[in-house]
C-alpha cells in the first residue's frame, strides 16, 4: 500500500532537485557570461539591462532603448530555451550522436565522419567513412609518435575498430577537422592538413608530434572531412568556412516546420579558422523571402556595435548580395527539421553551401541557438508566430 505513495514522493523529490539544479546552473551561466563579456558600459546601463534579463552587451548590440523590449527574446529567456528540446536535445549537444540520428536519412548532407578520438587513437563508428585505402592509413611516416609501426595500423589486435592515429588519418585524407563531440562557439575546433614539408594546424606549420598531441589533449573529439565551401561563401571571406545559421521551429498548432530566422556568418582573421561570432566573426541577416543579405554586424566596442556593408578586412561586398539557391536550401533544411521535429522542435542549423546550385552540408545542429547573432537584425518575438512558439514552450 505504501509503494505507490513512495514512488510519487520520489518523483516529486527528483523533479524538485532537477529544477533547483537547473536554476543554479542557469544563474551561474548568466553571471559568468556577463562577467566575461561587457563592452565597457557604465554600471547604470549594466544594471538596467540585467534587471530586465539582458546582458549589458545586448544594449548596444540590439540597440535597446527601453521602449520595445517585449519584441526581443531576452538573454535569460534564451537560457530557458535550452529546455524546449528537453533531454532529446542531446542529439545536438553530442556531434557523434548527431551522426547516428541524422546519418540514415541525411548522410549526403553531412561531412564524412572518419571516427572519434578515444585513448589517443581514432576509432571507427557505425557511421564512419573509409579514409583512402587501408594501405594509406597503415603505413606510418617517419617520425611517428609511438613505439613501432603497429601504432598506426588499421584494426590492430589491441583495438580492431581503430582506424589509426590522427596523423595517419591526415596523411590519408589530406585535411581533416578535429572538433569536440560537445561544446559550442568554435572552441577547440582545429583544421589539420598534410603539407609537403610536414603538417599544418589551423594554417600554422606543425610537426607530426604536434598533430599526435591533439589526440592526447582532445580525447572524445570527432574527426570529419574538411569540406570546401562554394564560390559564394568563399567570396565573403576565404580563410574560414562561412556558414548560414538557419533557425527552425515546429509550429505548435500546425506541427509544420518553418524558418524563424537566418543569418550569414562570416569569418575574420580574429575568428579563423572558424566563422563563429563569439570568436570575432561578423554576421549579416538573410531575408527569408529573397535570400538577400543586410549589412553585417560585429561585437560592440563600447556603446556602439560594428556595422559593415563590406568585409572589414578584405573589402568584399556583403550588403545587397543574395545567397544562391536560397529557396532550394530552405526547402531541404525544412525537410530535415521535419525529420527531427518530434524530438527537437527548436534547432539552429549551421549550413555550408558547397556550390551555387543548392548543394550544402550541415556542420551541426544547435540545441539552443545563440540569439546574439540574430537579434541585432531581427527581434525574434516581433514575429507573432515565433512568440506563440516560445509561449507554448513556457519560455515567455
Amino acid at each position: 500500500m505504501l509503494y505507490p505513495w513512495i514512488r510519487r514522493v520520489g518523483r516529486w523529490a527528483d523533479d524538485a532537485r532537477e529544477r533547483a539544479n537547473w536554476r543554479l546552473w542557469a544563474s551561474m551561466f548568466f553571471v559568468n557570461r556577463e562577467l566575461k563579456h561587457h563592452p565597457g558600459l557604465s554600471l547604470r546601463t549594466r544594471l538596467w539591462a540585467l534587471r530586465r534579463g539582458f546582458f549589458s552587451e545586448s544594449v548596444p548590440l540590439f540597440e535597446l532603448d527601453g521602449g520595445d523590449l517585449d519584441r526581443y527574446l531576452s538573454n535569460w529567456e534564451r537560457i530557458e530555451t535550452r529546455k524546449i528540446n528537453g533531454k532529446a536535445g542531446y542529439v545536438h549537444r553530442n556531434k557523434a550522436l548527431f551522426y547516428y540520428v541524422m546519418g540514415p536519412e541525411w548522410a549526403a548532407h553531412l561531412p564524412d565522419c572518419y571516427g572519434v578520438v578515444r585513448d589517443g587513437r581514432v576509432v571507427r563508428t557505425p557511421y564512419s567513412e573509409p579514409i583512402g585505402s587501408d594501405a594509406d592509413v597503415e603505413a606510418p611516416s617517419s617520425g611517428t609518435v609511438g613505439s613501432d609501426a603497429d601504432h598506426d595500423a588499421v584494426g590492430s589486435d589491441a583495438d580492431p575498430d581503430a582506424v589509426g592515429s590522427v596523423a595517419s588519418c591526415v596523411d590519408a585524407a589530406g585535411t581533416v577537422v578535429v572538433r569536440p563531440q560537445g561544446g559550442s562557439g568554435g572552441e577547440d575546433v582545429h583544421i589539420v592538413s598534410a603539407e609537403s614539408d610536414g603538417y599544418a594546424i589551423d594554417g600554422a606549420s606543425a610537426s607530426r608530434a604536434d598533430v599526435e598531441r591533439l589526440a592526447t589533449e582532445h580525447d572524445a573529439h570527432i574527426l570529419t572531412a574538411f569540406v570546401e565551401q562554394g564560390p559564394f561563401p568563399r567570396s565573403l571571406y576565404p580563410d574560414s568556412p562561412n556558414t548560414i545559421r538557419i533557425v527552425t521551429m515546429i509550429d505548435p498548432e500546425t506541427r509544420e516546420p518553418y524558418v524563424a530566422a537566418a543569418v550569414q556568418r562570416i569569418g575574420t582573421s580574429a575568428s579563423s579558422p572558424v566563422d563563429n561570432w563569439s570568436k570575432g566573426g561578423i554576421a549579416a541577416n538573410v531575408d527569408l523571402e529573397t535570400g538577400e543579405l543586410s549589412a553585417a554586424v560585429s561585437y560592440p566596442d563600447g556603446d556602439r556595435r560594428g556595422e559593415h556593408d563590406v568585409h572589414p578586412e578584405t573589402g568584399a561586398k556583403i550588403r545587397g548580395r543574395t545567397v544562391p539557391s536560397w529557396a532550394a536550401t530552405v526547402e531541404e533544411v525544412l525537410a530535415m527539421a521535419d525529420y527531427l521535429g518530434s524530438l527537437t522542435p527548436y534547432v539552429g542549423w549551421d549550413v555550408l553551401q558547397t556550390d551555387d546550385d543548392g548543394s550544402f552540408v550541415v556542420i551541426e545542429g544547435n540545441n539552443w541557438p545563440d540569439i546574439d547573432v540574430i537579434q541585432p537584425h531581427v527581434p525574434l518575438v516581433a514575429d507573432e508566430r515565433n512568440r506563440r512558439f516560445f509561449e507554448h514552450h513556457g519560455v515567455r
